[in-house]
């Protein structure tokens, strides 16, 4: 019997897409492993143990679709997950290029993806030269490298504040990642991707001048995602070699471009039942509005699972 392993969250409804999946798994004849916390494991002479002494190294395969409860220690233990032999969906390789905003970036800018133009640059004084091309940009970002959900991103327009920026944190930053800020007009647009398909899309409000994120006060809406994006997605994805991922991009107000802002290193959440729990302030009436379900994204994983066991 193979085993699969679910690392998956609980919140926003993801309590009842995990029984869902779980089901559709064990209904099939797979044994299903999901109680445990990979930031409570540990590892001895070869092996990653749950806190319980369960062996993941004994999985078949291994899903993991948990954004709020990532560590260094997690990651740590997903790597040794892998290369233990167990197949991991996404596979570190991926994951950790998606999951590095710097390194997407740098990626994609070199695989001819429309990205906003980015520094990384030393924590020491900006030189003449970075400043130059701070000017240039006029507005900029400055993003943590591994975040999610929009937290810790601060905008600049003034270079001397983000000179003092750099003097009051540079002791905990060896470095800063800039990107130029692109504006954009009240929405974003976000596609879903899993095995080169798209399984979902729909687009989130801004909630003040650059942010969109649902945990920062953006909300869903029912703009329209077109062939264009989708496009972007899949191509994106395929460059970033991620199986499950949601692509996020921003329609430029100055010259009517698609932007790649993110290739987010998870699926994300479930909007159906995110939106069913009531755990966030987000309207029902975007599933009346828009033709979104749960179940496409649910079988795709299902079926992905299934065909890497029959190989």
């Amino acid at each position: 019997m193979k085993k699969i392993g679910i690392w998956m969250y609980n919140n926003d409804g993801g309590n009842i897409v995990q029984r869902k999946l779980t089901s559709k798994l064990t209904s099939l004849g797979y044994q299903v492993i999901n109680s445990f916390d990979m930031r409570n494991c540990y590892c001895f002479d070869g092996k990653v143990y749950t806190k319980d002494g369960l062996d993941l190294t004994d999985l078949d395969v291994l899903y993991h679709m948990n954004a709020d409860h990532q560590n260094d220690h997690q990651h740590d233990i997903l790597k040794a997950i892998e290369i233990s032999g167990v197949k991991v969906i996404n596979d570190t390789k991926s994951f950790f290029k998606c999951k590095d905003k710097f390194i997407s970036n740098f990626i994609l800018k070199n695989n001819n993806i429309n990205v906003p133009e980015s520094l990384l640059i030393p924590n020491n004084t900006l030189t003449e030269n970075i400043k130059e091309k701070l000017i240039k940009f006029k507005s900029f970002l400055v993003k943590p490298r591994d975040n999610y959900g929009g937290y810790g991103i601060i905008k600049f327009d003034d270079i001397e504040q983000f000179e003092d920026y750099i003097l009051a944190t540079k002791n905990f930053h060896s470095n800063y990642y800039i990107e130029k800020f692109i504006d954009f007009d009240d929405h974003d647009y976000r596609v879903e991707v899993f095995d080169n398909k798209i399984v979902g899309s729909y687009s989130r409000s801004k909630n003040h001048s650059f942010k969109t994120n649902i945990s920062s006060g953006g909300s869903l809406n029912s703009i329209h995602i077109g062939n264009e994006e989708k496009n972007i997605a899949l191509q994106t994805a395929k460059i970033m070699g991620i199986t499950s991922t949601i692509i996020d991009m921003v329609k430029s107000s100055q010259d009517g471009k698609f932007y790649v802002l993110e290739v987010n290193p998870l699926l994300g959440i479930f909007v159906n039942a995110c939106i069913k729990s009531g755990e966030r302030n987000i309207s029902k009436n975007f599933l009346d509005k828009n033709n979104y379900n749960d179940d496409l994204k649910l079988q795709s994983i299902v079926d992905y699972i299934k065909k890497i066991c029959e190989i």
